[in-house]
């Protein structure tokens, strides 16, 4: 089975809405673009609440793909994606095998 292909079959079939690019800034300054896979998170720490009610809002955990990444997403770095300024808090890799990264899971708060 190959996992690379399995994971792009994935991003394939994602809904639209869900699917796009993400800028990464890293600290010096360099940047690079990756295709992504987003979703709010919930009840994370990031929440907040307003007026009694919870909200989600400032908290995603996106799923990218290593493709076309010139560098690898790190804590710390700015993310720009879905037009809103992001602080990326982790983006602990995916690699079954130990060696072959298949998407990075990066979290990003507002």
């Amino acid at each position: 089975m190959n996992l690379g292909a399995l994971a792009q079959s994935a991003f394939d079939r994602a809904p639209a809405g869900v699917v796009g690019e993400v800028v990464f800034t890293a600290i010096d300054g360099r940047t690079t673009t990756g295709r992504t896979v987003g979703v709010p998170t919930g009840g994370s720490q990031a929440d907040g609440f307003k007026e009694s009610q919870m909200v989600r809002n400032r908290a995603r955990m996106l799923t990218v793909l290593p493709d076309g990444l010139d560098f690898v997403p790190e804590a710390g770095m700015i993310a720009e994606w879905a037009g809103t300024k992001w602080t990326v808090l982790s983006a602990p890799p995916l690699a079954p095998d130990g060696v072959t990264v298949l998407s990075y899971r990066v979290a990003l708060q507002r």
